[in-house]
């Protein structure tokens, strides 16, 4: 272990005898945090727009929802519209295991969300899925720039496993 590392806390911030670069990067991943944080709180208000505004224009999102693709922020904020409308109670939204990754004025998020609620038909949801945010620092403002979510799936049946739990 080098006196740099020992000199980290448990969440990685820099305590002392930082470079530049890692506050920068520090800061940074705070930034990523203080985002993730509130697009939970967007969901939990169910405010499509806010989280359309997270999102650069020429996003590509690969969502558990269909279809297959989405390719800028109106189609993604069209799809989350009619996600909680979806919903007579919920969406709720839980972030786990986060983990952020920073390089310059590039980032990444990955993380477990879970969703709970009542759909319209009646019908309860509680799935886990995996999400990856790849966001870009565009004129002094983090913007996600390709949004990735799976569920695993069972590779005898073919069938998606929204049961799994971590």
């Amino acid at each position: 272990m080098t006196a740099k590392e020992r000199h980290r806390s448990p969440l990685g911030a820099c305590l002392v005898r930082c470079h530049p670069e890692e506050v920068t990067e520090n800061t940074a991943a705070a930034e990523l945090r203080t985002l993730i944080d509130e697009r939970v709180q967007a969901i939990a208000s169910r405010d499509a727009q806010y989280l359309a505004d997270a999102q650069d224009p020429e996003i590509l999102a690969f969502n558990v929802l269909p279809p297959l693709r989405l390719r800028g922020s109106d189609q993604v904020a069209e799809q989350t519209r009619a996600w909680f409308d979806g919903y007579a109670d919920g969406p709720g939204y839980e972030v786990h295991d986060l983990r952020i990754d920073v390089d310059g004025s590039v980032g990444a998020t990955a993380f477990l969300y879970h969703v709970t609620g009542t759909l319209l038909s009646g019908d309860e949801v509680s799935m886990w899925v995996r999400a990856t945010l790849v966001w870009k620092k565009i004129d002094g403002r983090w913007r996600i720039v390709h949004d990735h979510e799976s569920i695993p799936w069972d590779p005898s049946t073919g069938q998606g496993l929204a049961s799994l739990e971590p």
